[in-house]
């Protein structure tokens, strides 16, 4: 469990005193008063004249004494660093001087204008930690600038790192030093400390003191489980994620047309249409949204490409909003790159469906985007020339033909309405015949009360691509061994639907017409784990797959031994132990924060954003200035060009 503590912040040592004794006498009465953990103890004047800067530090260390510091002379980095003369470099905090004064050399600092800058030191191994204390820098125009900051403690998990104590501070540290006190047994062996402002990070030293007691190393892996660690790393890197991306929404590039006077064509596809409209009014929201493009990671056009399903929308919304992008100066700047479309409908960016016959002219321009659909084409078409048997589906997919742009990202087909994000009109909302399913948080708790084992509903009629066999097969053959189930050729209610969903452990998710169904993000959303039977899955619909692995949340079986006895491969999961249950329902409720746009701490755009650039940097023979990696660290995802 994160530990966050608010700081206070005790002053003294106001005026200049000749004694530094005699300061800390006057302050001992506030610092006894005031003595707890997550505090922040320091100096108020950042002009303050040297005897009251050392009475400011002998202070601090009556209260770390007999403490090591373990921080001196280890591998220290930081966001950014100024070009000036070869100063400010991160190694500047932990070379043993404390002089705060930038031109002496032993100062650190972060560029001028980057937002949320940061310093970090790895020490040499897991320490438990008593307290850090940091020393400012003082020259009149910057000590003032060590405000509103946060400072962690981390712990490695393979590339990446989670946050096992942190202490934010609300106000200004800005006299000579100050000392972060951390809550007994905090422990980590990185420690970071950031802005939350746009203002440059200077430090002249920092130092980290052991507890007495930290003489071996502490493994995080005793205090959590395996999985524990592992997803908040996860977590942690999407909320401290530094990718930006610029929406354009201006003119006709704007989603927010009215849907009632048109007319509804093919409601089949619209649950598709409303998510992708709420999916651009979340964007439009986010806070990883910069009205600078110079700075954007990742560019998106807010341009509803779904509703080229909805014909009467082609002139009026579609077109014009494509002239404008062509002619758009940004866009040209980046002659497409890093820029994503998005349109989930399944038959959107085909060669084989009629709709795409709009794009066409166009596509010439677009070739170097990237399409943000339910499925992923070009992984797709990839497998199809590596030679993989996509057994009934083969002859479909090579039907296809070369995907439309050189790169694509897959979200999963996702019908759920989100009336709670944006408000269509009742006519719209009624038309969709899609059923809206609340999310109910996956956990062991809610598992072991569900009294289904199984939920499976199916309409009765005939699928493409030899499917009827496998989605009618456990309405066909035997299920009287199976714990009670709800598995049915339909439930009429939807209200019924809801509850049988909502209280069941497994959903079945089996392929149809294509390898992706509409069960899947909807079991997600119910908290009720996946059992998917379509061997193609994986690399039709990687929903997020560069931060979720489907195994992991889902159970995979096989198709060809389903179909011969769906009873027996639905019986094994009897067979799975607790400790799988349990780690299998971990990741479903972290594969909701990951692809629900409604999920009350929804993780959805920063996993957007770092999959659009890992699809960028997975094209880099296509790219035609610029290569971009992900990668995990202490700052969360860290962008590398090169």
């Amino acid at each position: 469990m994160l530990l966050l503590y608010t700081v206070m912040i005790v002053m003294f040592a106001t005026q200049p005193q000749n004694d530094p004794l005699q300061d800390l006498q006057l302050a001992r009465k506030d610092f006894q008063q005031t003595k707890k953990m997550g505090s922040i103890f320091s100096s108020s004047d950042g002009s303050m004249e040297a005897t009251s800067r050392q009475a400011n530090i002998y202070y601090i260390k009556q209260l770390v004494q007999g403490k090591r510091n373990v921080a001196m002379y280890q591998d220290a980095s930081q966001s950014t660093t100024v070009v000036y003369k070869g100063l400010g470099v991160a190694s500047s905090a932990v070379d043993g001087n404390t002089d705060p004064y930038f031109k002496i050399g032993s100062v650190t600092a972060t560029e001028d204008g980057e937002c949320n800058p940061w310093w970090m030191v790895k020490l040499d191994k897991i320490y438990t930690i008593h307290s850090v204390e940091l020393h400012n820098r003082l020259d009149s125009c910057c000590s003032e600038r060590l405000a509103n900051f946060t400072v962690e403690l981390l712990t490695p998990n393979g590339n990446s790192f989670i946050t096992t104590a942190q202490v934010e501070g609300t106000g200004k540290l800005v006299g000579a030093a100050g000392l972060i006190i951390f809550p007994s047994g905090s422990y980590g062996s990185i420690v970071r400390v950031s802005l939350r402002s746009c203002s440059p990070l200077s430090l002249a030293e920092v130092m980290v003191y052991e507890t007495e007691s930290s003489t071996d190393t502490i493994e995080p892996n005793l205090l959590k489980s395996k999985v524990d660690v592992e997803l908040e790393a996860k977590e942690t890197e999407l909320r401290v994620s530094s990718l930006k991306f610029y929406l354009y929404d201006g003119n006709s590039f704007t989603f927010e047309k009215n849907l009632a006077p048109n007319r509804i064509s093919f409601k089949r596809y619209l649950g598709e249409i409303l998510f992708d409209e709420a999916l651009l009014t979340i964007l439009k929201r986010s806070t990883f949204r910069t009205a600078d493009s110079k700075i954007a990671d990742v560019f998106v056009p807010a341009i509803p490409f779904s509703r080229l399903i909805n014909l009467s929308h082609k002139e009026t919304v579609i077109l014009p909003a494509l002239e404008d992008l062509i002619n758009n100066e940004v866009f040209k700047e980046n002659s497409g790159h890093r820029h994503v479309f998005i349109g989930t409908s399944f038959c959107l960016f085909r060669k084989d469906c009629n709709f795409a016959a709009v794009m066409i002219p166009y596509m010439h321009h677009f070739v170097n985007t990237t399409l943000a659909m339910s499925w992923d084409p070009n992984a797709v078409s990839t497998a199809v020339k590596e030679g993989h048997d996509f057994k009934e589906y083969q002859k479909t997919f090579e039907s296809y033909g070369e995907p439309f742009t050189h790169t694509s990202i897959s979200l999963g087909l996702n019908p759920q309405p989100n009336p709670s994000i944006i408000s269509f009109p009742k006519r719209i909302m009624g038309a969709t015949h899609e059923i809206t399913v609340p999310i109910r948080i996956a956990s062991m708790t809610k598992w072991s009360k569900a009294s289904n084992f199984i939920f499976y509903q199916v309409k009765n009629s005939n699928f493409f691509n030899n499917s009827t066999i496998y989605r009618t097969s456990p309405l066909i053959k035997s299920m009287e061994m199976l714990p009670k189930s709800k598995i049915g050729w339909g439930i009429e209610s939807p209200k019924e639907f809801v509850e049988e969903l909502l209280d069941s452990k497994f959903c079945l998710v089996i392929r149809g017409d294509s390898p992706h169904s509409k069960s899947f993000l909807r079991s997600i959303r119910a908290g009720c784990i996946p059992v998917v039977v379509s061997d193609c899955l994986p690399i039709y619909s990687p929903v997020m797959k560069s931060t979720l692995n489907m195994t992991d949340y889902s159970i995979m079986l096989d198709e060809t031994r389903f179909v011969e006895n769906p009873e027996a491969e639905l019986l094994s999961l009897l067979d799975l132990s607790e400790e799988t249950i349990e780690a299998k329902l971990k990741h479903l409720a972290f594969a909701q924060k990951v692809t629900m746009l409604d999920h009350p701490d929804s993780l959805f755009v920063p996993a957007f954003l770092r999959e659009a650039v890992n699809a960028f940097h997975n094209n880099h023979d296509n790219m035609a200035t610029e290569n971009f990696l992900v990668t995990g660290g202490g700052n969360g995802e860290v962008v590398h060009k090169f």
